[in-house]
């Protein structure tokens, strides 16, 4: 959602992919990548990690135990990131 609003849309677009689909795609571009030599962006280990049910994590520990604050926001890093991939031409 965070990033709809950084793009100017009102809702993020989620898709729901069959598991099946995703790791044979995921299997087809890994091995793609190794014939020839470049990197794939997708992986059987990504798409392992896509199928996770949850991703939930939180700051609350590192902040309490060593009083660790993030320098940049999600909504800036995002905007950050966006931006640098609009200026390389990669959207």
């Amino acid at each position: 959602q965070t990033l709809a609003k950084i793009l100017g849309k009102k809702n993020a677009l989620t898709m729901r992919i069959p598991a099946l689909f995703l790791y044979t795609i995921a299997g087809v571009t890994q091995v793609i990548s190794r014939l020839s030599s470049k990197p794939s962006i997708l992986s059987l280990d990504k798409a392992k990690e896509m199928l996770q049910p949850h991703w939930i994590c939180s700051s609350e520990k590192i902040k309490t135990e060593i009083g660790f604050e993030t320098a940049i926001s999600l909504e800036d890093g995002l905007r950050s990131t966006y931006e640098w991939y609009r200026a390389q031409g990669w959207m």
